[in-house]
């Protein structure tokens, strides 16, 4: 997340924003949050500031609980999805 936040801030410039603007943003992250949906909230807040801020309008939301070992993206699906 640290290198995406990174990457971003050049085109918090004026003269770099035109380049990024419009262009549209998906947020998908595994995570394990089924009991602290305030802290996934949290994640998309910040994330959804980032994308305003840019002018970049978010298009989806895809978060995945439990998907800590391999294959288990298959036994489960999306906890939030939103648009």
């Amino acid at each position: 997340m640290k290198i995406l936040v990174d990457r971003l801030y050049l085109y918090y410039s004026k003269l770099n924003k035109p380049s990024i603007e419009g262009k549209k943003a998906i947020i998908i992250s595994p995570m394990n949050m089924h009991s602290d949906i305030y802290k996934t909230q949290i994640f998309l807040d910040f994330y959804k500031i980032i994308f305003e801020q840019l002018k970049m309008p978010l298009v989806d939301t895809f978060l995945f609980g439990n998907v800590n070992e391999k294959g288990e993206y298959f036994k489960e699906r999306p906890i939030l999805r939103s648009n």
